[in-house]
Formats: C-alpha cells, structure tokens, sequence
C-alpha cells in the first residue's frame, strides 16, 4: 500500500505545487503580504467539494481538478492553524 501512495503523490504534486504558485501568486499581487482568514479557505475547499460530488471534475476558471483546489485549500488551512488539534 505505501507502494501505491507514493506513486499516486508523484503523480500528483506538480499539480499541487501549481496551485499553491497560482494560489500564493494571487494572494501578493498589489501588496507585500496580505493576511488572508481561514474562512476564505474553508470556504473555497467546501464550494470544490460540492462541485466535485455534483459530477464537475474541473474548475471553469482555472481548468485546474476541482480535488486539486480542495487539496490546496486543505494544505494552506493545515498550515495557518499550526496542525492544532
């Protein structure tokens, strides 16, 4: 089973780190560091969620997967909360 993680992660991450670059990119256009809410994430992961389960596998806007976007929005909330539990 790791085996099979490992290759899926391969297969994956360099969709993952784009939407992190499109994602951080978009975040500092116009300003130094803008402080973004952790709502805006949650926000962001549930809309793809729904998509996704509605049978829309790609983003309109950015042609990007929908899980793609969830799994970015997941990774950037885990990161601002510090892994709290």
């Amino acid at each position: 089973m790791p085996q099979l993680w490992w290759k899926l992660w391969k297969q994956r991450a360099w969709g993952y780190f784009l939407l992190l670059l499109l994602r951080l990119e978009g975040e500092n256009r116009g300003s130094r560091r803008r402080q973004v809410e952790p709502q805006r994430y949650r926000d962001a992961l549930y809309r793809h969620w729904l998509y996704y389960l509605k049978g829309e596998r790609y983003d309109q806007e950015s042609g990007l997967p929908h899980l793609w976007h969830l799994a970015c929005n997941a990774a950037f909330l885990i990161e601002m909360e510090g892994g709290e539990t």
